[in-house]
């Protein structure tokens, strides 16, 4: 008899155990789609190379043979500025050289009609020129520690201000008239080979092109997608790039106002959200965060286009065209696990169970790490909130 009770025993035992595992089972089974939502804090570092959108105007000419600068590389201008003289396709040396030449010929008479006379002003100006002289071809031997563009530039109003002063003090002769005369018309003829050129806008000269400008330019936004940008980060030439055939001569940059733009995958939920702030960080330029606003993402072909907008100083980037960033977003609010969320065309979405049915809600990615990420609900009308359930996908 005490061999059945044992028996009995085990049977219960058993049966117990196995309709704990049962329930458990049911249980475990009935909610593995499902989840709660709570509430984090997550930063955002996200790793991604990106192209920079100048707000600039690129100004081009006619075809011409030969510029002569009278700006300097960076240099910040104003509206009006002279920038240039640029010399007319077929343009030849000789030309420029018989007007100096007539100029030459006028000092030499001046000076000689001059004599001996003493002139303080005279001398002054004449001393300067001859140490401006000596700071060009210092400079041309690499002694010099002066920019040769600015010297050229300053040694020009002082030999035009010693010309003024010549004929205000020289009383001129047959032969100086005749000089004078001679002057004017190699002035008339180098005229219609030279046209000066003068800022169009405020902003930093620059006089190097790198093809991009015309397709990557703030006043053509609209126009840019993922294609572009992923063509120009990896290098390719542009079928609108700019052409030796256009004759560009300088291009003005606004500093306080750029983009940037990157592309990521359709199928990733973690994109730029219209309005919100990021922090950005160039590779080579670590010590120099920057502030950007996103404008509204594009999703086209399976990829997103991310934009952002800066308002503040380009600073040294501002001959960067593609850069290794690090963007960077801290956020508080509803937090889920990444995969909880539904991708819907490109759109990221969460399931909330509403009664007993999920309703796919549009949301937000704020920022995302770990396997976590933080959202909200896209449109106004909706709304999530921490404690309610999801349905998994």
């Amino acid at each position: 008899m005490a061999k059945v009770k044992l028996k009995s025993r085990f049977y219960i035992l058993i049966t117990v155990i196995s309709v704990a595992v049962v329930v458990l089972l049911i249980v475990l089974l009935g909610n593995r789609g499902e989840g709660v939502t709570d509430m984090g804090e997550i930063r955002l570092e996200l790793n991604t190379k990106a192209v920079l959108i100048r707000d600039e105007v690129c100004v081009s000419s006619e075809k011409f043979d030969r510029i002569i600068f009278s700006a300097n590389e960076g240099d910040s201008v104003a509206e009006g500025d002279f920038i240039a003289s640029v010399f007319k396709w077929g343009y030849k040396d000789d030309i420029l050289q018989a007007y100096l030449n007539v100029q030459q010929n006028i000092l030499s008479l001046q000076m000689e009609l001059q004599g001996g006379a003493e002139d303080a002003e005279l001398s002054a100006l004449n001393d300067s020129i001859l140490s401006y002289e000596t700071q060009i071809r210092e400079t041309v031997m690499g002694a010099g520690g002066r920019d040769l563009l600015e010297l050229e530039q300053e040694l020009k109003g002082l030999l035009k201000q010693r010309g003024e002063l010549l004929r205000g003090k020289i009383q001129a002769n047959e032969a100086l008239t005749a000089l004078y005369n001679q002057e004017a018309e190699r002035d008339a003829q180098l005229k219609e080979w030279k046209s000066d050129v003068y800022s169009s806008g405020s902003g930093v000269l620059s006089f190097y092109f790198d093809g991009y400008e015309q397709a990557l330019s703030a006043s053509k936004l609209e126009l840019i997608n993922a294609d572009l940008v992923s063509n120009v980060l990896r290098g390719s030439t542009l079928k609108d790039a700019s052409s030796p055939d256009e004759n560009y001569l300088y291009r003005i940059t606004n500093v306080s106002h750029w983009y940037i733009a990157f592309v990521s995958d359709a199928s990733d939920p973690q994109r730029t959200i219209a309005g919100e702030q990021y922090t950005v960080v160039f590779d080579g330029h670590m010590d120099k965060p920057y502030t950007g606003v996103a404008l509204e993402p594009a999703i086209e072909n399976g990829k997103v286009l991310n934009i952002l907008e800066f308002n503040e100083s380009i600073g040294g980037v501002i001959s960067v065209r593609t850069a290794n960033v690090v963007i960077k977003k801290d956020a508080q609010g509803v937090e889920v696990p990444l995969d909880s969320i539904t991708m819907v065309d490109g759109v990221p979405h969460l399931a909330v169970i509403t009664g007993n049915e999920p309703t796919l809600i549009e949301v937000d990615v704020l920022a995302s790490g770990g396997g976590y990420a933080i959202i909200r609900a896209k449109n106004a009308g909706d709304s999530i909130q921490a404690g309610q359930k999801y349905q998994k996908p």
